[in-house]
């Protein structure tokens, strides 16, 4: 197994004055409008769920649009989605939290964008840790009441209205997996093992940052086993595999299994594009496809990224016919997404399949 570059990806919590806008029961989205100069945006935050499990995640919509007559300009994550969202939690024991929707791209490809009038932009979030020291979002069973503020680069909205969360009691094999989760990620960021053996909340910021670092994965990386660092993300790796197989059904089975299915992709990749292989590599395409097909098949949040990664190893293994499936999945996904995905993928098919071809010579596959 292959490990990704070590980042936490833990959002800032930044503060926002919220209106006293009217609770709306039962709904699912916000919406929210404000007017900058000439420039005037209409906001929306919609969630895929009014009640979810304890320990669970919640994904998320995202909208900006440019309803005013002049461009406007804000901030988004690699693939254009808005960021700089603030959801406000309110929990069932009258506990305050903020959480920042979890978005990949966002701290390596953070950039502006510019809508032209009658434009929007939209993307998907997950709501996964709020507080601090940066426990699970829906710690407990209960009624969570949540509002939204958005922050763009000419200033802030209040979302008008309330949303309620109903947390019901996680499933006992997600509580046993996100405890177990909490040893290993404490080893992999080196956090003091001293404190997280007598401190409870200190062994859940272990599991919530190996989560959101495992959910944030963008690709596989290959670290040399012969050195510590390299001996602890494999040693990582096999620890999460091993709870894969454990627990296969939980809620974050899918993230697990996408984040190994890319080391795997990576380690074969690698193995089968040099002449100098490192001595300790065995690597083989069918275990990342058993991971990459399990997330792409469960839906894994964000599924554009998920099916992109299937696509790129049926690339590799030259499984042209997989490739266009996979190609057909992630256009029915749409914009923004799916739709750049499904070319990217495309492309990157055609480059590959015409060097096979030309150089008449094996390529990095095994047959599908």
């Amino acid at each position: 197994m292959r490990h990704d570059r070590l980042g936490w990806y833990l959002w800032p919590i930044i503060s926002a004055v919220l209106g006293n806008a009217p609770a709306v029961l039962g709904g699912g989205q916000l919406d929210g409008s404000a007017q900058f100069g000439e420039a005037q945006l209409s906001v929306r935050f919609t969630t895929a769920a009014s009640k979810v499990a304890a320990l669970s995640p919640l994904a998320v919509t995202l909208q900006v649009a440019n309803v005013g007559a002049v461009p406007l300009t804000i901030p988004v994550a690699k693939d254009g989605a808005p960021t700089g969202w603030i959801a406000h939690l309110v929990g069932p024991g009258s506990e305050q939290m903020e959480c920042s929707p979890l978005q990949v791209g966002v701290q390596r490809h953070a950039r502006e964008m510019v809508l032209e009038p009658g434009q929007e932009t939209n993307g998907s979030g997950l709501l996964l840790s709020a507080g601090q020291p940066g426990g699970y979002v829906f710690p407990q069973e209960g009624r969570y009441t949540l509002r939204v503020t958005y922050t763009g680069s000419s200033g802030s909205v209040s979302l008008a209205g309330e949303l309620q969360i109903d947390v019901t009691e996680g499933a006992a094999d997600t509580r046993a997996l996100v405890s177990l989760l909490g040893p290993i990620g404490i080893d992999l960021f080196g956090l003091d093992r001293i404190r997280a053996e007598r401190d409870p909340d200190f062994r859940v910021l272990g599991s919530v940052k190996l989560l959101m670092h495992v959910i944030a994965c963008e690709s596989g990386e290959i670290f040399d086993p012969q050195t510590e660092r390299g001996s602890r993300y494999h040693r990582v790796h096999a620890q999460l595999d091993d709870l894969l197989v454990r627990y296969p059904e939980t809620e974050y089975s899918g993230f697990l299994a996408r984040y190994l299915g890319l080391h795997a992709m990576k380690a074969y990749e690698r193995k089968h594009s040099t002449s100098t292989p490192l001595a300790h590599e065995t690597a083989s395409s069918d275990g990342a496809l058993a991971h990459l097909e399990l997330a792409a098949n469960r839906a894994t949040w964000p599924l554009h990224a998920s099916l992109a990664a299937l696509g790129d190893l049926h690339v590799l293994r030259r499984d042209w016919e997989s490739v266009a499936r996979t190609s057909g999945r992630l256009r029915a996904i749409g914009a923004p997404g799916g739709t750049e995905g499904a070319t990217r993928l495309d492309t990157r098919a055609s480059k590959y399949r015409a060097k096979t071809d030309t150089s008449r010579r094996e390529g990095p596959a095994d047959e599908p």
